[in-house]
């Protein structure tokens, strides 16, 4: 089976280039794509680099092989350049990409074309696959949307799938990456930091959960030196910099692979503040993902994008709610070396359960009975 893969795919340490790329979401489709690549023939990837539109970013999207990441070698990467003005470049993408997928003969060799978010150029593209080819067009669904464009959808969340209207869907439960190494020692019995990792819009939920951390270590004294840490991308709230200057708060901003690892191996906790929005309240986390990997507490809010499994690793509180806040936060410093350890064994045991390669070998199986699927 040949895949054709469309998304922004680019080099880990060149997300930084723009800051409009989610670091969760490029690791995410990189670490599918590789894992995929061993049980197809050829992958071939459709990318391009996402930037704020002109005159806040490039006129002109860059191109070049210093973007591209490492990919099997069954994965063939083609990144796209395109006009970068407000309701032009989605057209741009996808007529640069039909353009491209005619001239290079992609419809006669693939079986399946995957679609990581239902942008307009990707519907754009779904529509003329379906039409004048055989292959099957598949949306996977991160965010808030689905589309009739599209064969069948696959989401990330447990919500989404739970209520999607679609009979050709596909719940692609999150795999759990093994554990880092070196992530457990005894700075976590510290109990002095707790870090979060993420989006800095209202949709990561972080400017509140800082409010409320702050006005709990002036007025707890068990909180007194207890420190929150923020990293993420995109453009921090107003309130959000001015909080950061506040003693219990270390304040990074967007941070390149290598510092963000440095940053959550010295942490003692992690935190997923995102509130009940209706924009976002069923998307999967992803943050939950990466923290998993360093094997320590995540205190989480308990939203409908995750499936039931992440009962059994994550510490569940009300973000809106501050007596849950602080509450949680007591347990979490309350926690004895032994607790610690019963977690971390939880976590070893998680990820071997729900580890990448069963994950994809599932998904491949679906992907497979819908080349068979002749309707």
């Amino acid at each position: 089976m040949n895949i054709l893969w469309f998304g922004p795919v680019i080099k880990t340490d060149k997300v930084s280039v723009n800051n409009q790329q989610s670091p969760a979401s490029n690791l995410w489709q990189m670490q599918q794509i590789n894992a995929l690549a061993d049980l197809v023939n050829k992958i071939k990837v459709y990318s391009y680099i996402p930037l704020r539109s002109y005159p806040y970013g490039k006129l002109f999207s860059p191109v070049g092989k210093e973007y591209n990441p490492e990919m099997q070698e069954n994965v063939c990467l083609n990144q796209i350049m395109y006009i970068n003005i407000k309701y032009i470049r989605e057209y741009t993408l996808a007529f640069k990409m039909i353009f491209s997928i005619i001239l290079k003969k992609d419809y006669k060799e693939n079986q399946i074309a995957l679609f990581y978010n239902s942008s307009l150029h990707h519907r754009i593209i779904s529509r003329f696959l379906r039409i004048f080819t055989n292959i099957k067009c598949i949306e996977i669904i991160a965010d808030n949307y689905d589309s009739r464009s599209f064969d069948a959808h696959v989401y990330l969340s447990f919500g989404y799938y739970s209520s999607s209207i679609y009979d050709k869907k596909y719940f692609f439960d999150q795999p759990a990456f093994p554990m880092i190494d070196q992530v457990y020692d005894n700075k976590i019995l510290d109990k002095k930091n707790i870090t979060y990792a993420g989006a800095l819009s209202k949709y990561g939920g972080i400017t509140e959960f800082a409010k409320s951390f702050i006005s709990i270590c002036e007025t707890t004294k068990e909180f007194s030196d207890l420190e929150l840490t923020i990293v993420g991308h995109g453009t921090p709230d107003p309130l959000l910099v001015e909080m950061s200057r506040h003693k219990n708060i270390n304040f990074y901003g967007f941070v390149g692979m290598e510092k963000l690892q440095e940053i959550l191996l010295s942490s003692d906790f992690f935190v997923n503040p995102r509130p009940m929005l209706d924009e976002n309240k069923r998307n999967f986390p992803s943050k939950i993902i990466t923290y998993l990997q360093y094997g320590k507490p995540i205190l989480s809010s308990e939203t409908e994008g995750l499936s039931p499994k992440y009962k059994e690793v994550l510490y569940f509180f009300d973000p809106d709610l501050n007596a849950s806040i602080k509450s949680s936060l007591l347990d979490l410093i309350s926690l004895k070396k032994d607790d610690l350890e019963i977690y971390r064994q939880k976590i070893i045991s998680f990820t071997k359960m729900n580890n990448t390669q069963k994950m994809i070998k599932d998904f491949n199986k679906f992907l497979e009975s819908m080349v068979d699927d002749k309707c």
